[in-house]
C-alpha cells in the first residue's frame, strides 16, 4: 500500500486551513489496530482555532491507539472528538460550526473503517468505475439528535488496486471540471499515478486544499459488509429532579383544598402601617399585625387535635399519600424520558438503516440497499404516526427514503401523460377498453352499444346489448353479457351469440382466453371454469380447469392466460398454475408498498403484465416472473379503470374516468 499526499497551496486564503496526518504502528499492540489516516479542512478560521484540526488529529490517535481492536478504536476516537468539539462550544467557540470537515479512516489487513462530516469527498476508484463511498454521511436536512459531529461509522474491505481518494471542496471541483476523476481510476500501477500528478500540475494552481490517495494493493474479492454505530441520548439530572419540585408545588396546593376548600385561598398575613401623626420630635414605629397566622393556627387546631391518636393516624396517611403522589409522579416522569429515548433512538436507528443503505446503493448493490431502505420507511412511519416529538425530523427522513426507494424500484412520475381522448361531452361512459386490429374499443356494462377509435373520430357501433368482459377469440373479439352469454364481435358487428352452460351459482368476474379456450374467473371462490371451443356444436361441456385438491385464490380478482394461467389474489399476490395444480406464488413487494392491485393485463406483444392499482394511481409492468421493469404514477389515473397495450408492445392505453391516455416506454 502507498500513500500520496498533495497539499496545494496551504497559504493561499488566510482563512482556510487545512491538513492531513498519518499515522502508523509502532509498536506490536499498534499493530493489531493497523493505521489511522485524517484529513481536515477549516474555513473561516480565527486565529483561537489555528490549531484546531492538529488537536483533533493527536485526540483521534491517542485514543484510537488506547483500544483493543480497529472498531472500538474508532468509534472511542469520534467519541472522544464529540466531547472535545461539545467542550468548546460551551465556552463560546461556536465559529468552527458548520465550516469544519473532517475524514477518519483506520486501515487494518484492507478492512477500512471511516466515518466523515462536512464537505470532504471520499471516492472508491476502480478502473472505469468512481464511487462516492462518503455520500453515505450527506443526509440532506437533517440533523441528528442528539447533535453530534461524528454519528456513524461504515467499514468494508476493499478489492485488489483499490484506490481511495479523499478530496477537499477546491480540489475535487478541479478534479471533476477537467475530467481527472475518470482517468485517475483507469491508472493501475505508482508509476503512473506519480506521472499523472506531475503533469497535471498546472490544474491546481489557484485551487487550495489537499489530494489525499490511499493505492491499495492486491487483495481477493470478498463479499462487502456495511456495519453503523449507535449514538445515545444522555440522561439529564435536572430533567429528573424537575418533577419532583412541580409535585412539591401541587402537593401544597392539595394541602390547601383540605383546609380551605376549593374557592378559598390561603389566610392573609396583614402588615399595616399605624395612623400616626407625624412630628420633628417623633419618628413613627411599624407595627405587624400577626393576625394572620393566628387564623391559621386556629384552623388546623380545629381540623387537628395532635394528642389524639387518630389525628396522628390520619396525618401518617396524608403523608404516606404525599409520598406515593411524589413517587408516582417521579415515575411517571422517568416513563415519559425512557418513552421520549426510545423514540430518538428509533430515530437514530432509521438514520442508521438509510446510511447503510445508501452504502449498499453506492456498491450497486441495490436489493441490500432497497431491503434496507424499506426496513427505514416503515420504522419511520411509525414515529410519525405516533406523534412522537421527533415528528418533524421523520419526516424529513421519511421524504429521503421515498426519495431513493422511488429510484430504486423504477417509479416514473407523469404529471401530463399524452392525452388521446375524453368522453366528457360524448354521453357515453366507458369501464372497459380493447384493442382490436389496430382499432380502441370501449364498452360498459352500464351502457348499450359498443365506441369505436378510429383515428381522431369516434363511431358509435348500436347494439341492444352492454358488455361486462372481452377477450380475443382467433380472429374475433369475445364479449360477455352477464350472467352466461357471449357474444362474437368482427370489428364492427355481432355475428353469433351463445348461451353458456354454468356450473355453479357464482357469478364470473375475469376473463381470458386462449387457442380458442375460454377461461372465467369465479367470484369469492377462485375456481376457474374452462370452456372449450364453446361455438362448436359438439363442444365439450364446462369443467372445472383448477384440479379439486389444488389451492384457489379466494377473493381473486383477475385472471390471465399465456400457456400458464395467472391470478391475481385478493392478498395482492399473483398465484400461478400449471396443468390445473398451483405452481407457485408471485409476491409484488415493491415500493410504494402494494395496496389494492386491480387488475392484471396482458398481451402477446409485451413479455409480461401490467397490473393496475388506482389507490396508488400506478400501472406497474412486470416480466412473467414476477420482476419489475417499470411503474408509471400520476395524479391523473386517481380513477384508474383499465388499461390495454399496443399491438407493437411499446406503450399501453389507459382509461382513467373518462379520458385515455398514451404512456410510451
Amino acid at each position: 500500500m502507498k500513500i500520496f499526499e498533495f497539499h496545494f497551496n496551504p497559504n493561499h486564503q488566510e482563512d482556510l486551513i487545512f491538513d492531513s496526518f498519518c499515522y502508523e504502528p509502532s509498536s506490536y499492540k499498534e499493530k493489531k489496530l493497523g493505521s489511522l489516516y485524517i484529513v481536515g479542512e477549516l474555513k473561516n478560521a480565527i486565529p483561537q482555532n489555528s490549531r484546531l484540526i492538529s488537536n483533533l488529529a493527536l485526540l483521534l490517535k491517542r485514543e484510537y491507539y488506547a483500544a483493543s481492536s480497529p472498531e472500538q478504536g474508532i468509534k472511542k476516537a469520534l467519541k472522544k472528538a464529540n466531547d472535545f468539539l461539545s467542550d468548546r462550544t460551551k465556552t463560546g467557540n461556536v465559529s468552527w460550526l458548520g465550516n469544519l470537515s473532517l475524514t477518519v479512516i483506520s486501515l487494518h489487513n484492507f478492512d477500512l473503517n471511516f466515518s466523515k462530516d462536512g464537505n470532504i469527498k471520499m471516492l472508491l476508484l476502480r478502473p472505469g468505475q468512481i464511487t462516492d463511498i462518503g455520500r453515505n454521511f450527506e443526509i440532506e436536512e437533517f440533523e441528528p439528535y442528539p447533535l453530534k459531529i461524528f454519528t456513524n461509522i461504515v467499514n468494508g474491505r476493499f478489492l485488489e488496486n483499490d484506490k481511495v481518494l479523499i478530496l477537499t471542496n477546491q480540489v475535487f471541483e478541479i478534479f471533476s471540471k477537467n475530467g481527472l476523476l475518470e482517468k485517475l481510476s483507469l491508472i493501475q500501477d505508482q508509476k503512473g499515478l506519480k506521472e499523472f500528478f506531475r503533469s497535471r500540475e498546472k490544474d491546481f494552481v489557484e485551487a487550495s486544499g489537499i489530494c489525499f490517495l490511499l493505492f491499495l494493493s492486491k487483495e481477493n474479492l470478498p463479499k462487502s459488509v456495511l456495519t453503523v454505530s449507535r449514538a445515545i441520548s444522555p440522561i439529564s439530572l435536572k430533567e429528573i429532579i424537575a418533577p419532583l419540585v412541580r409535585v412539591f408545588s401541587n402537593g401544597l396546593n392539595w394541602i390547601k383544598k383540605i383546609f380551605w376548600g376549593k374557592k378559598k385561598s390561603w389566610p392573609k398575613l396583614n402588615f399595616k402601617m399605624p395612623k400616626i401623626s407625624l412630628s420633628k420630635k417623633a419618628k413613627p414605629k411599624k407595627v405587624m399585625d400577626f393576625s394572620g397566622f393566628k387564623e391559621l393556627a386556629l384552623r388546623i387546631k380545629n381540623y387537628f387535635d395532635f394528642k389524639d391518636k387518630k389525628t396522628k393516624k390520619n396525618l401518617l396517611l396524608i403523608f404516606f399519600l404525599l409520598l406515593l403522589i411524589m413517587i408516582g409522579f417521579f415515575f411517571s416522569k422517568r416513563e415519559a424520558e425512557i418513552k421520549l429515548a426510545n423514540f430518538r433512538n428509533q430515530l437514530i436507528s432509521v438514520q442508521e438503516k438509510i446510511l447503510q443503505a445508501q452504502g449498499y446503493s453506492s456498491l450497486n448493490q441495490n436489493s441490500q440497499a432497497d431491503s434496507l431502505f424499506k426496513e427505514a420507511f416503515k420504522d419511520v412511519l411509525i414515529l410519525i404516526k405516533n406523534n412522537s416529538p421527533v415528528q418533524e425530523q421523520a419526516n424529513t427522513l421519511k421524504d429521503l427514503i421515498e426519495k431513493n426507494l422511488n429510484e430504486l424500484n423504477k417509479v416514473e412520475d407523469i404529471a401530463e401523460p399524452k392525452l388521446i381522448l375524453n368522453f366528457s361531452d360524448t354521453g357515453f361512459s366507458p369501464q372497459r377498453l380493447v384493442l382490436f386490429n389496430d382499432f380502441l374499443y370501449f364498452f360498459s356494462p352500464f351502457q348499450k352499444g359498443i365506441i369505436k377509435l378510429s383515428g381522431q373520430d369516434l363511431e358509435k357501433i348500436d347494439i341492444d346489448k352492454s358488455f361486462s368482459l372481452v377477450a380475443s377469440l382467433g380472429n374475433d373479439l369475445a364479449f360477455f353479457t352477464k350472467p352466461d352469454q357471449i357474444s362474437i364481435f368482427d370489428g364492427s358487428q355481432i355475428i353469433e351469440t351463445v348461451t353458456l352452460e354454468l356450473l355453479g351459482q357464482n357469478a364470473f368476474i375475469s376473463m381470458a382466453s386462449f387457442k380458442d379456450n375460454l377461461y372465467f374467473l369465479e367470484k369469492d371462490s377462485g375456481r376457474v371454469v374452462k370452456y372449450k371451443q364453446p361455438f362448436l356444436e359438439n363442444a365439450d361441456s364446462p369443467s372445472y380447469w383448477i384440479k379439486t385438491k389444488e389451492s384457489k385464490p379466494l377473493g381473486a380478482e383477475s385472471i390471465k392466460v399465456t400457456g400458464l394461467v395467472y391470478i391475481l389474489a385478493k392478498d395482492n399476490t399473483i398465484w400461478r398454475y400449471l396443468d390445473g395444480s398451483f405452481d407457485k406464488s408471485i409476491e409484488l413487494s415493491f415500493f410504494p408498498f402494494v395496496n389494492n392491485l386491480m387488475k392484471l393485463v396482458y398481451s402477446p406483444s409485451f413479455p409480461g403484465f401490467a397490473v393496475l392499482e388506482p389507490v396508488e394511481k400506478r400501472i406497474i409492468l412486470i416480466d412473467n416472473q414476477g420482476l419489475l421493469i417499470k411503474q408509471f404514477r400520476s395524479d391523473k389515473f386517481i380513477n384508474l379503470k383499465d388499461a390495454v397495450f399496443s399491438s407493437d408492445g411499446k406503450s399501453i392505453y389507459v382509461l382513467s374516468g373518462s379520458e385515455v391516455y398514451e404512456v410510451s416506454f
